[in-house]
């Protein structure tokens, strides 16, 4: 609720500001129709030179071709313009209503993870792709917007996730987390691997990003290269490694990577790489649009489907003992 509230109050004042200057600014005899087609142009214009400057901060554009660019460019500057004006501020109250009408169901819980300045909002398409194939048990968990506090973030998502566990008398779920939510949902599958099937990062900074240098502080908001937090998470995780001391349970995490080479948020690009784990590398996408995009929603799928599979299997096996 905190981001929607946020949002809808920018919306209101930032249009109310447009519609006065337009008033001083504009010609006497235009029309109201032309001076909302003003209004709402400035409103578009730097949201898109936000996205622009993302891009071109992050070298986005590097390995793409003219055409690859101008695609990156519209699609990234598009969801930005659907999330922050209408999905999260807006849809996110039906999101809400919606899964609180949601019927019990049956099969695997799946539960998505929001990433920096977002809420559940976002998620739309993923969950609407999923439904389809046959996920009846889908839910999006809010957390704190700004990820103030690792910690905290962590210590909201495991009660809240206890709640919807509770409510389907399930003991796992299917976590999907997108940007720091990625990262969230991979330190908690390897912190209480008995809860989670399997674990899916999209466009994660798992190594940090050096965007997040410009608008956080070392541990809070977005995660940097230099953040403690996850310094301390990564090098304990790679010793485990290194010293092949991980137990059973550490050993079988079935996790996914989606990470991609023109991510305009993680970068270096590289950072949202991740060692030891299934990675799909999906050339030419933006940040947002790793979340949206119908490559995406393939892949995520199709694992979806592929543990969902493995789970029944395993189950049945136990019945036949």
């Amino acid at each position: 609720m905190r981001l929607s509230l946020v949002l809808l109050a920018i919306l209101s004042v930032e249009f109310l500001a447009y519609w006065m200057l337009a008033q001083h600014l504009l010609p006497a005899h235009w029309s109201i129709g032309w001076t909302w087609v003003c209004i709402a142009f400035f409103a578009m214009f730097w949201r898109v030179l936000s996205v622009l400057t993302t891009i071109l901060m992050s070298h986005a554009f590097s390995n793409l071709k003219p055409l690859a660019r101008l695609r990156l460019f519209a699609a990234e500057s598009s969801i930005v313009l659907w999330l922050y004006s209408w999905a999260q501020p807006v849809l996110w109250w039906w999101v809400r209503w919606r899964e609180a009408k949601q019927s019990q169901g049956e099969g695997m819980v799946v539960v998505l993870v929001h990433g920096f300045v977002c809420n559940a909002g976002m998620w739309g398409r993923m969950r609407r792709h999923l439904r389809k194939i046959g996920f009846t048990r889908v839910h999006c968990i809010d957390l704190d917007p700004f990820y103030l506090s690792m910690d905290d973030s962590f210590a909201d998502f495991k009660a809240k996730l206890a709640v919807i566990l509770q409510r389907y008398s399930a003991t796992e779920a299917l976590l999907i987390g997108h940007s720091m939510g990625g990262v969230l949902v991979r330190v908690f599958q390897h912190r209480y691997p008995e809860l989670v099937h399997a674990a899916i990062s999209i466009g994660a900074p798992h190594a940090g990003t050096d965007l997040a240098r410009l608008v956080s502080s070392i541990e809070k908001g977005p995660l940097r290269p230099d953040s403690a937090w996850l310094l301390h998470f990564n090098a304990t995780l790679a010793a485990e490694h290194a010293s092949h001391r991980q137990n059973a349970s550490t050993e079988s995490l079935v996790s996914l990577n989606i990470w991609s080479d023109a991510d305009n948020i993680v970068f270096p690009q590289g950072n949202a790489k991740l060692a030891g784990v299934k990675e799909f590398k999906l050339n030419g996408l933006g940040h947002l649009e790793l979340a949206f995009a119908h490559q995406s929603l393939h892949v995520v799928g199709e694992f979806a489907l592929a543990q969902k599979n493995r789970v029944e299997g395993q189950k049945i096996a136990e019945l036949d003992r």
